[in-house]
């Protein structure tokens, strides 16, 4: 097999082949998909594609498919497991001190604070590169409300349902964000961020599980141009019923794919909707003066690109959970306020708040804007200048400022309580002199107010 693909495939036999964790529970907070393809299907459908992108069998693969009834003998799995895959959706509000410039070719950086908002961004929680290099959340199932985790969810029929634990959660990405290099934080040539100055404004982190099917198949092939038997995995969604199919890609695939003068992938990919296995980061909103629509797409590329290295999140899990995927599970700390619940209502509000931030920036600019138009209007020979201009300014002051206090406002109504729950535990963690106020986990008013405010100060 190709070097470039054998790690790749040697960790997805690692998944295939994993235990049971010894039946670790999950939290409350997760929801799982339902398994809406049955194992039956699954069966069929993975060998028959295994056939088609292997070579394998491919003529008793056909008959089969069109001639059902008559049993013919065709490639089978020699183990078909079913699987929960944990996986994070993600909202999130950041800022960051921000350097753009106008065009690739300038020498001079325009430094300026920025905030980004992300929806619906995705991250896998275990490491089994190369599944966990991938988006396995189809657009299919994102309008679907999946189901309160319950240990009944551990049963396919009869069949037990491999159930991989969380070994990495999205709370520590700022944290890293900010000890990365300033080359790691260059998004393209006129466009990167300070990594000290990342700070998160709000991050919810939803824990889903996502149902599949993993195949194990003995395949003759052409190895290091000697016929061989291989054991090859392949991998399908089971989450709706139009479900993506993943294979490993064989030596004598990959040496067709060569002469064609394509890059050799470590799978092929069946099914609608494949190219949004590559994308992991959705920017709702780049806002700052000089960012514009493209800046936006290469930081979406940006996310991309880490979420489908080979090595980022092993990296990422090692740092901060543990060197292994069982060391690592029992270091995600449930008990944080900023993991929630993948229900409609929940997402809902996160939106919401997010949304009064994008009109509290806007009504700034505004703000920013008639400050340049005052600034444009002081003479510059004394005694000269514009009257009407010199009549509005104040009265226009007063209104824009009317409306940045309501759009404060709004925000801080719109606040999650949990959000003002996780800010007040930040407040007591840096002011441990504020802890008897907070006494057994009830906070006075004064207190939630402090910790909102300084929220809202730390990232102006």
């Amino acid at each position: 097999m190709l070097s470039v693909r054998s790690n790749g495939t040697a960790a997805l036999r690692r998944c295939s082949q994993a235990s049971l964790y010894g039946h670790r529970p999950y939290s409350s907070k997760v929801r799982a998909f339902p398994f809406v393809v049955s194992r039956e299907r699954a069966a069929e459908d993975l060998s028959f594609w295994t056939s088609m992108f292997t070579g394998n069998k491919m003529f008793s693969a056909w008959l089969r498919r069109i001639l059902p009834g008559l049993n013919i003998e065709a490639l089978k799995p020699s183990r078909l497991q079913a699987v929960y895959l944990p996986t994070w959706i993600i909202d999130a509000e950041v800022t960051a001190n921000a350097l753009f410039k106008q065009s690739a070719g300038d020498t001079d950086y325009k430094k300026e604070i920025a905030q980004a908002l992300f929806t619906v961004c995705t991250m896998p929680g275990y490491v089994f590169p190369p599944l966990s290099t991938r988006n396995l959340i189809s657009p299919k199932v994102q309008s679907t409300e999946p189901v309160p985790w319950s240990e009944a969810l551990r049963k396919d029929g009869a069949d037990d349902v491999l159930c991989l634990p969380f070994s990495v959660t999205p709370l520590k990405l700022i944290e890293a964000a900010r000890s990365m290099s300033l080359a790691d934080a260059t998004i393209s040539n006129s466009f990167r961020f300070e990594p000290s100055s990342v700070e998160e404004t709000m991050i919810a982190a939803y824990p889903i599980l996502l149902p599949a099917y993993l195949a194990q198949f003995n395949i003759d092939t052409i190895v290091d141009g000697n016929p061989a038997n291989v054991k090859l995995t392949s991998f399908m969604e089971a989450s709706h019923n139009e479900p993506r199919i993943m294979v490993e890609v064989v030596d004598p695939v990959a040496e067709w794919i060569n002469l064609l003068g394509q890059k050799v992938p470590d799978i092929i990919v069946r099914g609608e909707t494949s190219r949004s296995l590559a994308r992991f980061g959705v920017v709702r909103s780049l806002l700052a003066g000089s960012a514009t629509l493209n800046h936006k797409r290469r930081l979406e590329r940006w996310i991309d690109g880490a979420g489908a290295s080979l090595t980022a999140l092993l990296s990422y899990r090692e740092r901060y959970f543990g060197k292994t995927e069982e060391e690592a599970a029992r270091g995600v700390n449930w008990e944080d306020v900023r993991i929630r619940p993948f229900i409609a209502e929940e997402r809902e509000a996160n939106w919401k708040y997010m949304a009064a931030g994008e009109e509290l920036y806007f009504m700034k600019q505004i703000s920013l804007a008639y400050e340049r138009r005052r600034e444009n209007a002081r003479p510059k020979t004394e005694g000269v200048q514009e009257e009407s201009i010199a009549l509005s300014i104040p009265e226009e002051a007063e209104v824009i400022q009317k409306h940045i206090e309501n759009a404060q406002k709004k925000r801080e109504g719109l606040k999650p309580d949990w959000l003002a729950q996780y800010e007040l535990q930040q407040r007591l963690s840096t002011d441990p002199s504020r802890e008897n106020a907070a006494g057994t986990g009830h906070a006075t008013a004064a207190d939630w107010t402090s910790a909102a405010d300084s929220s809202r100060t730390s990232h102006r």
